[in-house]
């Protein structure tokens, strides 16, 4: 890794022109010598060509031709010291907020860019009787003994080719469901209809960088302000409220950016099971909020898939 640059005073950028994920490499360098403690107030940002073991969630092999995708993963100190704290999933909330407001830059139709609970930001094409969606970019967070997080950040330049296990998959079933609708790819210059020149990724990097800082800055400093009130004796009721009023914002937003809100869906959870109903919203936490025949289930971790004929 080569360090290139240092960007507003807080983003160191490393680079490296091929490598196998680059979440592991800055896991690896957590562990390493080279990760200096007294620099815990920068984020480090590494940025590689290519990738040849990059994966999404539920360990889904991410791959792109070189040079065809931003392919970047960011380093940042944040320490969870109570249940009350800002915590990993709001930073991750953040940059899928920056990512989607950088690339909507490049989008020749207003608010068509949206998230895709949890971590996927896609691109919402057709109508509002028939909108279809496909996936533009992904995010992947690893917590690392809960003083620090790696995010991972996939963006497609280029429309990447259906692998043949991709194209069966969405013709056929996935954990029993031979409904389920697949997602394809796209990527921004086929949303720019400029086939002949690819987006920079370097600006699209900063742009991304810089929508990012300003959603984790108030989280940062809602945070220190909860963390002063605590010091001094104040009620924890009155702490948490500085917290609760950041989170509530970052929540907002990304509801009105959600994909598949007041929509029909079934979710595939962890333990191999299918939830259906109808999506209402996230918490605060960022967990999904389906509402099922009988109630509205608050859901952790999971995966929409969208269902064939809706």
């Amino acid at each position: 890794m080569e360090q290139k640059q240092i960007i507003d005073g807080r983003f160191i950028i490393l680079h490296t022109e091929q490598t196998g994920s680059t979440n592991s490499d800055l896991v690896n360098f957590i562990k390493s010598e080279e990760w200096d403690k007294e620099k815990k107030q920068f984020i480090y940002v590494l940025v590689a060509d290519y990738q040849t073991q990059g994966r999404g969630r539920l360990d889904r092999i991410w791959q792109t031709k070189r040079g065809e995708a931003l392919l970047v993963s960011l380093l940042i100190w944040h320490k969870v010291e109570s249940q009350h704290s800002i915590s990993h999933h709001h930073i991750n909330m953040c940059l899928s907020l920056g990512a989607r407001e950088a690339i909507q830059g490049y989008c020749p139709v207003s608010d068509c860019v949206k998230i895709k609970w949890p971590n996927d930001l896609v691109i919402a094409m057709g109508d509002e009787e028939s909108v279809d969606y496909k996936k533009i970019g992904g995010i992947l967070g690893e917590s690392f003994n809960g003083e620090a997080l790696v995010l991972g950040l996939g963006v497609n330049l280029e429309t990447p080719e259906l692998k043949d296990d991709h194209k069966e998959k969405k013709k056929g079933s996935e954990k029993g469901k031979d409904n389920v609708k697949g997602i394809a790819p796209v990527g921004i210059s086929q949303l720019q209809n400029k086939k002949d020149k690819m987006p920079d990724r370097w600006e699209l990097l900063e742009e991304i960088l810089k929508s990012f800082s300003s959603r984790y800055d108030k989280l940062i400093s809602s945070n220190s302000k909860a963390k002063s009130n605590s010091s001094k004796g104040l009620l924890n009721e009155t702490s948490r409220e500085f917290n609760n009023q950041a989170t509530s914002e970052i929540k907002d937003e990304i509801e009105k950016h959600l994909a598949y809100l007041n929509t029909q869906v079934d979710v595939l959870l962890p333990n191999d099971k299918h939830l259906s109903g109808t999506i209402s919203g996230i918490d605060r936490g960022g967990r999904l909020l389906l509402q099922t025949k009988d109630s509205i289930v608050e859901i952790e971790t999971g995966d929409i898939l969208k269902l064939r004929g809706q």
